[in-house]
């Protein structure tokens, strides 16, 4: 083989390599985001519920939650809160929004290493 061939092997090699040294960590990042699951609750307008992961250091501990309410023209955010460690459970609390009747969910959007998630939509009514 001539030194002009063996440069082009190696050149290409050394390519090779670096784009995927470059490429692994966005790969290894996007199959190592951990799932996460949000909970919601409202018994007389006091929104609250639960961020569970299991990766709860970085998935559900200081997790902002964001509480929406269904319209016609559709979801309007009405409140948000930050989970935090409460026994062995990560909760949220908006307390009582003033938001009256109708349709809701909860969602933590996607972070670094975390999947976002949305909760089941809730009816709420509240008595007079």
């Amino acid at each position: 083989m001539n030194s002009t061939r063996i440069r082009t092997v190696v050149a290409v090699a050394v390519a090779a390599a670096t784009c995927s040294a470059v490429a692994m960590p966005a790969v290894a990042n996007a199959a190592g985001s951990a799932k996460t699951k949000v909970t919601i609750k409202a018994p007389n307008g006091e929104y609250f519920g639960t961020v569970k992961s299991k990766n709860p250091g970085l998935c559900a501990e200081g997790r902002e939650v964001q509480v929406f309410k269904l319209l016609a023209d559709g979801p309007h955010l009405i409140a948000s809160d930050t989970a935090s460690l409460n026994g062995n459970r990560y909760e949220w609390s908006t307390g009582n929004t003033g938001a009256g009747d109708g349709t809701y969910f909860a969602k933590v959007t996607k972070i670094p290493g975390c999947k976002g998630a949305t909760s089941k939509t809730i009816e709420v009514e509240l008595q007079p």
